[in-house]
């Protein structure tokens, strides 16, 4: 009882030393009853969601995890954000997939926190059908904030085929060609290259960063041919170059020399 007390105290190395050792112990139940008393203290609930985190880590055998996971994904939608967010992440680094319906639903929040490690959990448990959704939420209402932009190019990474990660080369919006570019950048794809005639300038340059930075070898030849377009960007004009010089054919020693003397 003085363990489980201590989860609300003041000093925040005591709350994570009773949390742990109450996790140790495997004291379900004495976590269970905070975590889900919606009436305890805010500190108390998410030290002992992290708790009841911990055992589900330990547990050998799924039958040990029934009950937990329930309780846990239940926890998902919780009013209390710190408690939602820490049972999403639970849910997600365990890849719990009967957490996908709780996560989608996160989606619909009005905290952003929540939202974020909703699309985070989603990315972790590689559900596809939240595609979508989630590239509405990172191009809408959500397209200034750079971690849910973050979270969304991860989301894919994570869960949508490459090939279907292509397939937003055309898309009317702009936000979502670019996140498509960053996850496919992780993914060291060559179909990077369908971005490269894309009309907006942002989106070739995040192309063009992807293919030339990493590199991604296969889709240097359809960045070097950009030479021949007349380019106002700067750094897309000296990845252009440089990709023809890496590739060092005989047809890029002539774009060079056509391109350095039309600049004379």
């Amino acid at each position: 009882a003085q363990l489980a007390n201590q989860l609300s105290h003041q000093d925040r190395r005591i709350r994570l030393n009773s949390q742990w050792e109450l996790a140790e112990r495997g004291e379900t139940d004495a976590l269970t009853a905070i975590a889900s008393d919606t009436k305890a203290a805010g500190n108390s609930r998410l030290h002992a969601v992290w708790g009841l985190g911990h055992i589900a880590r330990l547990a050998s055998e799924e039958t040990e995890l029934g009950s937990l996971k329930s309780l846990l994904i239940g926890l998902a939608l919780d009013p209390d954000v710190n408690v939602s967010v820490a049972a999403l992440k639970i849910a997600g680094e365990l890849g719990w997939n009967e957490a996908t319906r709780s996560a989608q639903a996160a989606l619909k929040s009005d905290q952003p926190r929540v939202r974020y490690t909703a699309i985070e959990t989603l990315g972790h448990l590689k559900d596809e059908s939240a595609m979508d959704q989630v590239l509405s939420i990172a191009t809408g209402s959500d397209r200034r904030d750079t971690a849910i932009r973050h979270a969304a190019a991860m989301f894919l990474y994570r869960a949508v085929p490459e090939e279907k990660l292509a397939s937003l080369a055309a898309p009317p919006s702009e936000s979502a060609r670019l996140i498509a570019v960053v996850a496919l950048r992780r993914l060291r794809s060559s179909a990077l290259s369908q971005f490269l005639g894309d009309a907006q300038v942002r989106v070739v340059l995040e192309a063009a960063r992807a293919i030339h930075d990493e590199p991604i070898q296969f889709a240097l030849p359809a960045l070097a041919e950009l030479i021949a377009n007349p380019i106002e960007s700067k750094p897309l004009l000296r990845r252009v170059l440089n990709a023809n010089y890496r590739l060092g054919q005989p047809k890029n020693a002539e774009a060079l020399a056509a391109f350095a003397r039309d600049r004379i």
